[in-house]
């Protein structure tokens, strides 16, 4: 499959490599789930690879029978490396404040994932984190897990602070592994909601970030204009 797909719903490999990688270490065949549908394992290696939605999603199905009741979007959070998340990280690290970032990662988020979106909502002295599905019925619960986990890593590395959520919701069910959620979120977490959320306080979204760089935003920023204008135009195409 090429690395640079014009497809609808065309999904970045790049940000889902830690997850296949803990699927690996959990004894199940990521790369045959992956060789199912048509997707060479070797993409995940490529920061610019992309695959059309429908196939990633039925290669996470495949992980996700095999995983059973083991979180393992929980357990690959642990295992974001640096770049990663691409051009998405270098915005949100650029950022001037947290809530900047949250809105660039809210803007920007459909250059990972089309068939989703990252939400940021404020009310009151309380700030969501809403992951939503835009194309599709529902987000599975294993991405659910990984991006939620993944996007309070982020942001705590990116901070430098052990920022500690309010709570954390998700829609699925979880009958096992809450203490390794709560230990990971520093949160209370609820299953069976009615969104998979993250709230906290919103006067972290006023925290500066400390690598905030006008001049680099501007450019990473005019970028993702661009990609996200050729994505769309692909998609509709």
């Amino acid at each position: 499959m090429s690395s640079s797909p014009a497809l609808r719903e065309a999904v970045a490999l790049r940000p889902l490599r830690p997850l296949f990688h803990v699927a690996r270490e959990h004894g199940i065949d990521a790369d045959a789930a992956l060789a199912a549908v048509g997707i060479a394992a070797e993409l995940l290696e490529q920061p610019d690879a992309r695959a059309d939605g429908a196939r990633v999603r039925e290669a996470l199905l495949t992980v996700s029978r095999q995983a059973g009741d083991a979180p393992l979007g929980l357990f690959a959070a642990r295992h974001i490396q640096e770049g990663d998340f691409g051009l998405l990280s270098f915005l949100i690290t650029s950022a001037e404040s947290l809530r900047d970032a949250a809105q660039l990662a809210q803007g920007f988020y459909a250059l990972l994932d089309p068939s989703a979106e990252l939400r940021l909502e404020e009310d009151g002295r309380t700030a969501r984190a809403v992951l939503a599905a835009r194309t599709r019925p529902v987000v599975l619960p294993i991405v659910a897990e990984y991006t939620l986990a993944a996007a309070v890593e982020l942001t705590r590395k990116a901070t430098g602070h052990d920022l500690r959520a309010d709570e954390v919701r998700f829609v699925h069910r979880r009958d096992r592994h809450r203490a390794a959620f709560e230990e990971l979120f520093r949160a209370p977490v609820r299953f069976c909601a009615e969104r998979d959320e993250v709230l906290f306080a919103r006067i972290f979204l006023d925290m500066r970030m400390p690598k905030a760089d006008p001049a680099l935003r501007q450019t990473f920023l005019e970028y993702a204009q661009r990609l996200l204008a050729e994505t769309e135009s692909s998609a509709a195409s």
